[in-house]
């Protein structure tokens, strides 16, 4: 996400309200969208909505975005370049923290819903904590966490988003989401073994 070198950071929590990794997360979440929607950017505004959310479906924006935001930020503090005062845990707690917290909004108000059918009106939160895990599903399944960057994103524009997913990963959507659907029963220790250890 971030390609460019960076100089190290110390960071304090001079307020001691939230943790300061959490507004660095969301800066890295945000800055993902703009490289998302710089992958359309031209399009007119439906195509560019159907192919950045296909059938609204918000899934691969913003649970990309949260992913892409917490891997990057637990790269940046794994390789010594920010520094925090206080732990913030690691990628595979704040994602076993996701799967928990993405489960329970789907079972609690769409029980029969489906990754590609969690929209802004419909089961949001379920879209962006399970969404993440969908895209860590996928990094893991072609073994580059950076396939977004490299493949799917600079290809969206042209193959649509069916056509950049194949690309990308090898397959179709429709087949990815029912693997994920029995992904997502499987005990969560197996679950955390696709998230890298950092």
């Amino acid at each position: 996400l971030l390609k460019a070198t960076l100089p190290v950071c110390v960071v304090d929590n001079i307020f001691e309200v939230d943790p300061p990794q959490n507004d660095f997360k969301t800066v890295l979440h945000e800055y993902f969208h703009v490289f998302q929607l710089a992958s359309v950017f031209n399009l007119d505004y439906e195509q560019r909505e159907n192919n950045i959310k296909p059938n609204e479906a918000i899934w691969m924006m913003e649970g990309g975005a949260e992913y892409m935001a917490n891997y990057t930020l637990f790269k940046l503090i794994d390789n010594g370049t920010l520094l925090f005062e206080k732990s913030y845990g690691s990628l595979r707690e704040k994602m076993q923290q996701k799967m928990e917290r993405g489960k329970r909004e789907k079972e609690d108000n769409c029980p029969n819903g489906k990754l590609n059918q969690f929209t802004y009106q419909t089961c949001n939160q379920a879209g962006y904590q399970l969404g993440s895990w969908g895209v860590a599903y996928l990094t893991n399944k072609v073994n580059n966490q950076n396939v977004l960057l490299d493949t799917f994103y600079p290809n969206l524009k042209e193959l649509g988003f069916e056509g950049a997913f194949n690309l990308a990963f090898g397959y179709t959507t429709s087949e990815f989401y029912n693997e994920f659907y029995e992904f997502l029963q499987l005990p969560i220790e197996e679950q955390l073994e696709i998230i890298p250890d950092i």
